[in-house]
């Protein structure tokens, strides 16, 4: 998706948005890989807003232009009142600490603005978050049958999350929001003596744009990721608590 493409697409789903909850509207970001300049033709346009009354009846407008947004590649906006931003930063302290990260103002002030995420519930979540991810991936695994086509589509589907889980590593080790793109998570985890940049470089190739790797390929790095997904895990396991 070319940039002037996206950027005509955000301006439609601005000015959309602003009719739609015209005062109540507060601030409308976007964040993810279009903010982080990391999109590729299948990425999601993701959307945070903030709202003075998040009410069912005050936000009812947004169903009338939220599946035109779809359309246009746009996931239905996560909707927070700004008073929720502090108070949630135990619930979603990954997700948020991302955002706070890098995100781009589409209208609004930026909520985000001194915005301190809780680093110890970050560590707490990408604990858990490497924990129930890597059950899964190896549920995936010995369910796939060795077949080629179930390897493809579980790189496809898990390693997304994984790339999101190595980036709040970053962040966590930094204790910053500064912005921090995939390739400089992965020069800064490449300190770590198990971290193996190169095969999670293939996985992202295959995960976000789309490349192929040989047959014969696919099962040793079926392997070597369940084994990089098992020192993510140890590794978050070994962080002193805060």
């Amino acid at each position: 998706m070319a940039d002037t493409d996206v950027s005509k697409r955000l301006e439609q789903i601005t000015g959309e948005a602003k009719a739609a909850l015209g005062e109540n509207l507060l601030s409308l970001v976007l964040y993810g890989s279009h903010a982080r300049g990391e999109a590729h033709a299948r990425s999601d346009i993701n959307l945070f807003m903030v709202v003075k009354d998040s009410h069912a009846t005050s936000i009812k407008p947004l169903l009338s232009v939220v599946p035109g947004w779809q359309k246009l590649g746009a996931t239905a906006p996560v909707i927070f009142e700004f008073p929720q931003l502090q108070r949630s930063a135990d619930t979603f302290a990954l997700e948020l600490a991302e955002m706070a990260c890098t995100h781009k103002i589409l209208l609004g002030d930026d909520p985000f603005k001194g915005y301190s995420p809780d680093w110890k519930e970050v560590r707490n979540e990408l604990e858990h978050e490497s924990r129930q991810k890597t059950i899964y991936l190896k549920r995936r695994w010995m369910a796939s049958g060795g077949k080629d086509k179930a390897y493809e589509a579980l790189i496809c589907e898990t390693v997304p999350g994984y790339l999101a889980l190595l980036r709040g590593a970053a962040l966590l080790n930094r204790r910053s929001v500064d912005p921090l793109s995939l390739d400089e998570a992965f020069v800064e985890l490449s300190r770590l003596t198990w971290f193996a940049p190169m095969v999670w470089k293939r996985l992202r190739g295959m995960a976000k744009q789309g490349q192929k790797v040989d047959r014969a390929e696919l099962l040793p790095l079926i392997l070597e990721y369940i084994e990089q997904a098992r020192s993510l895990v140890r590794y978050f396991d070994s962080l002193p608590d805060e």
